[in-house]
Parts: structure tokens; sequence; C-alpha cells
């Protein structure tokens, strides 16, 4: 308060700031004034993370018992977590303060984080790594996903929700579980043969993982040779052949007969059955043979392969090339 007193001519002067206060009378007449003022207070309000206020951050001047409503709105992103004002914590979003005094407000407010889970089934590397991760609310999270050699990337699974692309990119929203799948890749040999022989594997069609290694072995039958493999149409000459599966394989095991010479002739005057000549024959085939001497002759023996057979008529088992001379 102030109290003023002045002369009739209007002059005005302070002449106390005191509310009680003894004057002396001067030798005129004194008009006295008692002076009033509003009290105001100051709403001082400060924002700790992001977010807004009602009213705004900053100072704030208001008269002595105005009511003042303090309203705290969090930014995408963030939640509201209390109100500290004058060092006493609040948590209730909205606020309604009697202006009796002047406050110093903050108003805070917490980024919210989400818990991202990363895993793998089957091999391969995923990133995030495999673990456990935290994400601030709406950031961009990229998984991607490569398969180890062997092995294919078949999809994502998210919350639930299967994306077959290896790379996705996901607003982190809520928490998150994503698990990366890999299939380990196969190819099938098959193994046939031509001709008579056994094989390893035997013929049939098999399923091998993705790198493995096996060896092919061809054994032909007796009076058969092994003559070649044609693996995937290349012909390899080896009856033993190593592999390495890294595609699909058709494998044929070839064999063929064995074929023996056998040459006819004769000394002095007759004939043979067969004639003379040069024949082949598969091994193992018996061959007849029959001597007949012409008139006037007669038969002596069978030369074969230079040994002595006095048989005129016998079976040959063709196990070599041979000679027959009657």
């Amino acid at each position: 308060t102030r109290t003023r007193a002045g002369r009739d001519n209007g002059s005005r002067n302070v002449v106390s700031l005191e509310p009680n206060f003894l004057f002396e009378m001067p030798g005129h007449d004194v008009h006295l004034v008692a002076n009033f003022e509003r009290i105001t207070n100051n709403l001082e309000i400060e924002i700790i993370g992001q977010g807004s206020t009602i009213p705004d951050q900053g100072v704030h001047t208001y008269y002595y018992g105005d009511n003042v409503t303090l309203t705290a709105i969090a930014e995408y992103g963030w939640n509201f977590s209390h109100w500290l004002i004058n060092g006493t914590q609040y948590s209730s979003l909205v606020i309604n303060l009697t202006m009796n005094t002047s406050y110093s407000v903050e108003a805070h407010f917490i980024q919210i984080f989400h818990t991202v889970v990363v895993d793998l089934v089957g091999q391969g590397f995923v990133q995030p790594l495999p673990g456990s991760h935290s994400y601030a609310h709406g950031s961009q999270l990229s998984l991607v996903a490569t398969a180890s050699p062997g092995w294919e990337f078949l999809h994502w699974l998210v919350n639930g929700v299967e994306d077959t692309e290896s790379e996705i990119d996901i607003a982190v929203e809520s928490n998150l579980s994503a698990v990366a799948y890999f299939e380990q890749i196969t190819h099938t040999l098959a193994v046939a043969v031509q001709g008579q022989g056994t094989t390893s594997p035997l013929p049939g069609n098999y399923t091998y993982n993705w790198g493995e290694q096996i060896q092919l072995n061809a054994t032909p039958s007796t009076g058969w040779m092994f003559e070649h493999w044609s693996i995937n149409g290349v012909i390899n000459q080896n009856s033993s052949v190593n592999l390495l599966l890294d595609t699909d394989i058709d494998a044929v095991a070839s064999f063929i007969r064995i074929t023996h010479e056998l040459n006819i002739s004769h000394q002095g005057e007759g004939s043979t059955i067969p004639a003379t000549g040069t024949y082949t024959y598969y091994e193992g085939v018996i061959v007849q043979l029959n001597a007949i001497p012409d008139d006037g002759w007669e038969f002596s023996h069978w030369l074969v392969n230079g040994q002595a057979n006095y048989n005129q008529n016998f079976g040959l088992r063709m196990l070599a090339p041979s000679t027959a001379v009657a």
C-alpha cells in the first residue's frame, strides 16, 4: 500500500510505504489517499523431454487467487510421466492450481521404448543379431536375413505374420518378435544302369544335402565290362567317381559285353563248322566246333590256343581271344 499526501494545489507526494504510520499535520489542509494494488504471483513452466503444456512453457503472471489449469500433452513416441510443482510430484495429466503463491512447475515426459527380440531357425545370418534389442517408439527397424552356404531363406515371422522378403523395414510401435527361418538346400541324385552291372549307390533316386560328397562305384557283371559314367551328360571313364552335391545329378553307369575273337582254320583236306574265318563272340559263350574230313582223309585233332584236343566235335567257352586249327 502507498499513502500519499499533498496540498490543495494537486501535488502528490508519497508520505509512507507502511500500512500503519503517524502523520504530523502541517499548517494547512492535507488530503491523504491510501493506495492498494492487486497481488500477483508467477507461474514458471519448464518442459523436460518432448511434449507441450497448457499454458505454454515460460513465465506467466496471475493475480492472487486466480485458478489455473495445467495440461500436459505428450509428443508422438513419448509418454507423460509427472508434474513437479514446487518440488512435489503429481502424476495427473491435468492439475488445477490456485495462485495463492508463485509456482515453479516442471512437466516431465519420457520416451517410449519397445523390445525387439530377434532369432533364427536353421543356418544363416540376421541383422540385428539374435538377441533382445531396445528401440524408441516410431523408429525404423531394418531386418536383414542372409542364408549360409547350403541353406536358403524361407521367411520372416514377425509377431506371427509371415513375410517372404529377406529385407524388411518396420516402424517399431510395439514389442516385436522377429524370427528368420532358413531351410537346408537338398539335391537329388538319380542313379541308373545301362547293361549289366552293379553300382554303389544302387540304382534309384536319393536326396542329399547341399555340399555333401558321395562316391559313385560301378562293378560289371560277369562277361561285361564297365564303359563309363554319364554324369549330367558328361562322360567320365573312371569306375569310381567322387561327386560334390551342389546341383541335381543324373548318373548313368554304362556296361558293355566283353567280346573275343575266334580264328578258325584247318590243315589238310576237310571243312569245319563254323567255317574257317574269324568270328566275334561274347565272353562266356560256348562255340560248338566240328571238324569234317574230306573223302580219303581222317580227323586228327584240334589245336586250340596251342593245346591239342582230340574231340572231333566239342564246345569251346570263349574266355579270351582264341585260335582253333582243325
